[in-house]
């Protein structure tokens, strides 16, 4: 069965161009020959040969403003959003030509993680670029550590578990840390990687209160053992002290 698809496909040369634009295209897919995304940009630089795209199958895309891997079905992609179809770079303002992108920016938020990962780390961290471009708040904030680092925090923590404090640390800055994160689920094609996006980040923001919490609890025992230096009051009343402060921590945990 063959599909004809009306593309309107995002055009920028960095070098040649002053402003961009959007260029239009019939591309003609068929289930035995135009079978993925990267299959209809490789047909759309058949009809002209300065388009430029990433040839990385996992690399992203947006289609009708949703990021898309360009291993995605086409027919998946018909399916959901139909036949007319805009293409976009993961990130317009960061395009340098056609649909890729300087993503110098992109790297430079890796820094802060530059104690704890290894080459295999940074590797994976690349496999996270679209979170990072997805994201609204760079918009406005181009300092936010973004949400390729919190995806790497996960896999950072389970392989180095004794360093999970410093970790989470390096999350919590209240400028640009990770409490500025805001859902993306309409950015994604998948709502399955939009959930997995938001089940990360959610848990990271629980670990980092959960310390933070355990920490104030701490400090809570600390004044009280002080009060009770100087009051004298006896062993049975800082067992129930510790009981109460028992009951404040589960109340923080559980919030």
């Amino acid at each position: 069965m063959e599909q004809t698809l009306e593309l309107s496909v995002f055009r920028f040369n960095a070098d040649t161009d002053f402003l961009r634009y959007y260029k239009e295209y019939k591309v003609t897919v068929t289930t035995y020959k135009v079978q993925k995304l990267i299959d209809v940009l490789k047909e759309v630089r058949k009809l002209d040969v300065h388009f430029s795209f990433e040839t990385n199958k996992q690399a992203y895309v947006k289609v009708n403003g949703r990021a898309t891997k360009l291993d995605t079905s086409i027919q998946d992609i018909i399916k959901c959003l139909g036949t007319s179809l805009k293409i976009e770079p993961i990130a317009d303002n960061r395009a340098v030509a056609d649909l890729v992108i300087n993503d110098s920016d992109f790297n430079k938020k890796l820094a802060i993680f530059d104690s704890i990962v290894d080459n295999s780390d940074k590797s994976k961290y690349q496999s996270y670029k679209h979170l990072y471009y997805i994201s609204d708040i760079l918009r406005f904030n181009p300092d936010f550590i973004g949400n390729a680092v919190f995806a790497l925090a996960i896999d950072l923590i389970q392989k180095y578990p004794s360093k999970e404090n410093e970790i989470l640390e390096k999350l919590s800055d209240e400028n640009n840390g990770i409490w500025l994160y805001s859902s993306s689920c309409k950015k994604f094609f998948s709502s399955k990687e939009a959930k997995n996006l938001d089940d990360k980040v959610k848990f990271l923001q629980r670990k980092i209160f959960n310390q933070l919490s355990n920490e104030s609890v701490e400090n809570k025992k600390k004044e009280i053992r002080n009060n009770l230096h100087l009051t004298g009051k006896t062993r049975s009343t800082l067992a129930q002290e510790n009981c109460l402060i028992g009951e404040m921590k589960k109340l923080w945990q559980g919030a």
